[in-house]
């Protein structure tokens, strides 16, 4: 065992029946870097009821989470609270982590804002950074820029693990998958996309929030360019997850003449069962890192299609492994659609078995393997 972590992030927990959730694809990965330490501390904001069910609970005994105040959102009150509560958050954080023998801060969010400044004076801290987001968003959000800024110049003396290799990065800086499935699950994904059956009518499936970024309207009037050009090659779409246009969504799906599932949020296991059934994955972001839901489906023979942006065109090939969309627009979707239904059963099946390929890089096991082999062991990087 290697010692206690402490994990510092925004993500949100709630607390139910005696457990604290949070959101899925983070516990999960927490829950599988605790097999490897002693006593694992997290650190996020607790949230009032209802959650969504997206989330889980700890299942390691191991684990403590400690409650952070809620802070952020939108309107200005709920933004000067970031200010207002970051004192206190700060105090939290601080009179527990010592000892610790490492400590992963999330960013980029609010929390990291904070503690940044604060690492960076109180550097004997063993500290990883855990950027989420697109490293190479031309146009970020302004604290996003000045995060960006703070670690890749090294102002906090750490390692920083990102998503995707690029240029004019100091030596501290690290490429890192962002894990999503552990190697049993992979193994099985694997028997079942060989079973799976590539031929036409294909189902459709996408993961994600209903906002504007995840492009799930861009999604929708795609389908209305196929009507009567191509519709019958789809038999369904599988739309899984909640947000702000969920109303609007269910509108516009009464004009489609294609079958539309809204799931709403799903635990883990039963989205690997929509993966199941599903041959495309679709995700036409505005902005991501790498989404986990995209290698996630990779592993069940979901063929990506996903805008091409941040290192999703390292592990993403076109035409070989996937579809990369030059944009999100529903012009792009539609014209990939249509690529995809044109080629033969056995191109796609070749394409979908060349997706789960690229999924092998995004296991826990592979993660785990290398924090402790390119952090946990290695010496400390400077620029």
């Amino acid at each position: 065992m290697a010692g206690r972590l402490v994990i510092i992030s925004h993500t949100a927990h709630y607390h139910y029946k005696d457990q604290f959730f949070g959101w899925g694809p983070t516990i999960r990965e927490i829950n599988n870097v605790a097999e490897e330490f002693d006593v694992v501390i997290h650190f996020a904001p607790l949230h009032k009821l209802p959650m969504s069910g997206g989330n889980l609970p700890y299942n390691r005994s191991n684990i403590k989470y400690i409650r952070l105040l809620e802070a952020g959102g939108s309107g200005i009150f709920n933004k000067l609270k970031i200010l207002f509560f970051a004192p206190a958050n700060a105090f939290i954080i601080l009179k527990i982590i010592r000892p610790s023998d490492w400590i992963q801060l999330r960013a980029p969010s609010n929390i990291a804002l904070i503690m940044l400044p604060i690492f960076s004076i109180l550097r004997f801290f063993n500290i990883w950074v855990k950027y989420a987001g697109n490293w190479n968003e031309k146009s970020p959000a302004f604290t996003y820029k000045v995060q960006r800024w703070w670690l890749r110049n090294n102002v906090q003396g750490s390692f920083v693990t990102i998503n995707g290799k690029w240029e004019k990065n100091g030596n501290h800086i690290l490429a890192f998958e962002n894990p999503c499935i552990n190697d049993d699950e992979l193994k099985r994904a694997s028997q079942i996309v060989l079973q799976k059956q590539y031929s036409l009518p294909l189902n459709i499936c996408f993961i994600g929030q209903l906002d504007e970024n995840k492009g799930i309207i861009n999604l929708i009037e795609a389908f209305k360019y196929l009507n009567g050009d191509g519709i019958h090659y789809i038999n369904k779409v599988i739309v899984v997850g909640d947000g702000p246009l969920m109303n609007k969504l269910i509108e516009m799906i009464k004009g489609l003449n294609i079958t539309v599932e809204l799931l709403g949020y799903l635990n883990h296991d039963k989205i690997f069962k929509v993966y199941k059934d599903a041959h495309i994955n679709i995700l036409p972001s505005k902005s991501e890192g790498f989404p986990k839901v995209i290698a996630e489906g990779a592993a069940y023979g979901c063929i990506p299609v996903v805008t091409n942006m941040s290192s999703l065109d390292q592990y993403i090939k076109n035409n070989e492994n996937g579809i990369l969309l030059p944009d999100n627009s529903s012009e792009s979707i539609y014209k990939a659609l249509k690529q995809i239904v044109s080629i033969t059963t056995e191109d796609r099946k070749t394409m979908a078995i060349n997706a789960t390929k690229m999924a092998e890089n995004f296991t826990y096991e592979h993660y785990v393997k290398r924090i402790f082999a390119d952090i946990i062991n290695a010496p400390k990087k400077e620029n």
